[in-house]
């Protein structure tokens, strides 16, 4: 966290945790006092980042971004190691094009139109999930059973859960930092809704945009494997080498990819700000297998590497199993792709803005499913608030607190501090199990009114 934390902003961020938590359970809450809520916290939400935009630190992260605009429209390469010293760039070439949009305007006004374009997708983005999904539900045979359930959740849920969204630890620390969470996510959840739309072309441009993080973007090509979707990947791949000529020679760009990895590699090193360890100055942010091997006991940093590719493939196989040839449905794939591309070689704790999609997901599966099916549900709707909520301050605390607990200290170190990767990799199991459930309840209930109409006959 840059901002330091108040009484206030702890408080209604609990409120907001509660809300989304009741949406979710359908608890027994009259509509007005769920509308009065939802006012005051957006509200609060407002007046709190008009106040903490006046902080130094706000905007951090955008001013890198700014900086590397300015090189853009210099004709300097922002590549080069004597910019990297000004502003660490960790973004691929497509990326460029988007800061120098930044830095078309003077660095406060541009944040101030970047914070509020946030803000306004944050409270959108449950909204524009629901409909990716319906989208994608179309595309399935038995798409009308999903629809039945997110068509179910009426406007004061789906607000209820966007203030829960917007006022997580996820979305406020992407506010505070100008990151790029918050466009990616939007940007791929729109490629789904166009390819649920028949729009190959508006998908490629949307998944293209989304590669300014293409460690988030890359599992969700899973998604884009059928035939119709081919001229998408044209469009796309057309879009990063036309936005790489743009910004710089066809010919320099394995050279700047392999710039980026060796700068990746300088900022993982020990003590440095991407470092996994107890070294690193924001450890307690990250979620990858690595953070997680490391905090189960393990040292050597070579043999991390090699259980981080192992689960990394593992995991990510049997997605791929599920996603293609189990022929997951489309609503249930895309959740399930939402959690896997948060362990898909880094994250922060502000990227898990895209679990908005399991989010509206489960809490429209909640509402018209009974017995497993309903509590699995359930669970992995919360396992993404938790997620969504996961306070970078208290494990920072805990962390250094665990170091002299011995044995108590190993436990916590191994449970709680990767809390955030457990429950990914629990939730997507959850979520495939929930969908057997379903599917097996439907099954059943398909099969008895057969039955009975042959009775009948």
């Amino acid at each position: 966290m840059i901002i330091p934390p108040t009484l206030m902003v702890t408080w209604f961020k609990v409120v907001a945790l509660a809300l989304g938590v009741l949406v979710l359970l359908r608890a027994c809450v009259p509509t007005s006092w769920l509308k009065s809520l939802i006012a005051a916290i957006l509200a609060i939400l407002v007046i709190h980042l008009y106040a903490v935009s006046r902080h130094d630190l706000f905007g951090l992260d955008f001013q890198f971004f700014w900086k590397t605009g300015c090189d853009v429209w210099g004709g300097v390469d922002p590549y080069s190691p004597s910019r990297f010293a000004e502003h660490p760039l960790l973004n691929p070439p497509t990326a460029l094009p988007l800061f120098a949009l930044f830095a078309a305007l003077p660095i406060r006004a541009s944040l101030a139109f970047w914070t509020l374009l946030n803000v306004a997708s944050s409270l959108g983005l449950i909204a524009l999930a629901r409909s990716a999904l319906m989208w994608q539900a179309r595309l399935d045979v038995a798409g009308h059973q999903v629809r039945a359930g997110l068509e179910s959740l009426p406007p004061v849920a789906i607000a209820g859960l966007a203030i829960c969204l917007s006022v997580s630890e996820a979305s406020l620390k992407g506010f505070y930092l100008g990151q790029l969470g918050v466009f990616t996510a939007v940007m791929l959840v729109l490629a789904l809704v166009a390819q649920g739309r028949g729009r190959p072309i508006s998908a490629g441009v949307c998944l293209f945009l989304a590669t300014v993080k293409f460690v988030t973007m890359i599992p969700f090509l899973l998604l884009f494997l059928r035939r119709a979707d081919r001229l998408s990947w044209v469009v796309l791949l057309a879009l990063v080498l036309g936005s790489c000529a743009l910004t710089g020679r066809i010919a320099d760009l394995p050279g700047r990819l392999a710039t980026l990895a060796q700068r990746a590699r300088e900022l993982s090193a020990p003590g440095k700000v991407n470092d996994y360890s107890y070294e690193g100055t924001r450890n307690e942010s990250i979620i990858s297998f690595d953070h997680l091997f490391y905090r189960l006991g393990m040292r050597d940093r070579g043999w991390i590497r090699y259980a981080q590719v192992f689960a990394l493939l593992t995991v990510g196989a049997w997605a791929a199993y599920l996603v293609i040839l189990k022929d997951l449905p489309r609503p249930a794939a895309a959740c399930l792709v939402s959690f896997f591309s948060l362990l898909f070689l880094y994250h922060r704790d502000y990227d898990t803005v895209i679990l908005a999609l399991p989010l509206a997901h489960c809490a429209g599966k909640v509402r018209v499913t009974t017995g497993a099916a309903r509590w699995l549900y359930t669970a992995c709707g919360l396992m993404a608030i938790a997620i969504l909520y996961a306070d970078a301050l208290f494990l920072r605390l805990l962390t250094q607190r665990s170091l002299g607990w011995e044995t108590w200290g190993r436990l916590v170190q191994a449970t709680v501090l990767p809390y955030a990767t457990w429950l990914i990799l629990l939730a997507m199991l959850l979520l495939a199990l929930a969908t057997r459930a379903e599917g097996a309840l439907t099954g059943e209930k398909q099969s008895t009114k057969g039955t009975l109409v042959v009775n009948r006959q």
